[in-house]
């Protein structure tokens, strides 16, 4: 009678494990169902590039509106996102350079955290998403040699970020490096080597760490983290670790083939029909799908772009091919523009900043779906 009593109760705890172990395998995949939901509503995005990204100043200065303007784009106004807003964009990526603005105990000059605050404050005002990042900060090498001192400053410097903004919504996602990568070296602009790649996956988990620790909003607000350089190389996507977080999605960049998108001698001409290029992007989209899209990684292409020269038709064909991959996927993108003053600064550029036009109507409306 006893043994009887005995193994009813066994059964009913079983049963009871199962059906939470179901609950919680339930919540989880709901929760993964609404982080991926909210990459990808963030939709066309377009990047204020060339400007709080500014650095290598030729003269000494403190003033933080003399880096903003000092590679030909103007102070940055309400007046800028709100055209970028009517245009369509949902996002806008502010890449900001924070070494030039700290001490050497790595405290950021309280002006300069003012001035970025007051760009975000703007953006967010105007009805955008807003990606604010670290971004070609040099001394963030993924080596191995002299990592202690170079984690110390990576987590000061997020923690400063993440206390300042503490009280924004979800709105505002931190970005917690650009193109981490091994800069003067053979393997800089590749994928990098196995070492360089756990010491991403590492610092990726430093910062996720150090976001969640400041309270706040930040226990629940929605982060990027890179591949290495963020590179969508197969090595570069196979040896990337998400951290368990479901609010961390995966940034990366696509500037391919390199012919077309970025050398300004290279091929003017993109055919989306069975051509060298196409066949590289779609080598680059099997490796994004295999190893994130169908891990359920969110994933947001944080830049892409293709140089002028004087071929709008060419772009808007290239850029057509990549958002109908990125809207096949469920994926948010960002075009990077670098803005500028004069026809030499006519790179990336597809907004003059000094009378708010856009200049390639083409390629805007590719960016821009229904």
């Amino acid at each position: 009678m006893i043994m009887r009593v005995f193994k009813k109760i066994i059964a009913v705890l079983l049963c009871l494990g199962f059906l939470m172990g179901g609950i919680a395998v339930m919540r989880h995949q709901a929760q993964q169902a609404d982080a991926l939901a909210f990459f990808q509503n963030l939709g066309a995005g377009w990047n204020l590039g060339n400007t709080l990204d500014c650095h290598r100043l030729r003269y000494e200065t403190d003033n933080p509106l003399d880096f903003e303007v000092y590679w030909g784009n103007p102070v940055t106004t309400k007046e800028l996102f709100a055209a970028v807003r009517q245009a369509g964009f949902k996002t806008v990526r502010i890449p900001v350079t924070w070494y030039p603005h700290m001490d050497e105990n790595n405290v950021v000059d309280g002006r300069w955290m003012d001035r970025v605050a007051q760009v975000v404050d703007d953006a967010l005002s105007s009805g955008l998403y807003v990606i604010l990042n670290t971004h070609h900060e040099t001394w963030l090498i993924p080596s191995r040699k002299d990592i202690s001192q170079m984690e110390t400053k990576f987590i000061t410097l997020w923690e400063q970020i993440a206390d300042r903004f503490s009280g924004y919504d979800e709105r505002l996602l931190f970005e917690g490096m650009n193109e981490p990568r091994l800069i003067g070296t053979a393997m800089e602009w590749t994928e990098g080597t196995p070492e360089a790649r756990d010491m991403i996956n590492h610092l990726n988990q430093v910062f996720v760490d150090t976001i969640r620790a400041m309270g706040g909003n930040n226990t629940e607000r929605y982060l990027l983290i890179p591949t290495y350089c963020a590179k969508t190389y197969e090595d570069a996507l196979k040896d990337f670790a998400k951290p368990g977080d479901l609010k961390v999605g995966v940034s990366i960049h696509i500037y391919s083939p390199y012919s077309f998108a970025q050398d300004s001698n290279g091929t003017k001409e993109w055919q989306n029909n069975e051509n060298e290029g196409a066949e590289k992007l779609d080598t680059l989209f099997q490796y994004i799908k295999a190893h994130l899209i169908d891990r359920k990684i969110p994933v947001v292409i944080t830049e892409f772009g293709a140089i002028n020269k004087d071929n709008e038709k060419s772009r808007a064909e290239w850029t057509a091919y990549i958002v109908e991959f990125a809207a096949e996927h469920n994926i948010s993108y960002a075009w990077w523009d670098s803005g500028g003053r004069t026809e030499k600064d006519d790179t990336f550029n597809l907004f003059d900043r000094y009378n708010l036009e856009w200049k390639y109507p083409g390629i805007l409306k590719e960016l821009i779906r229904p």
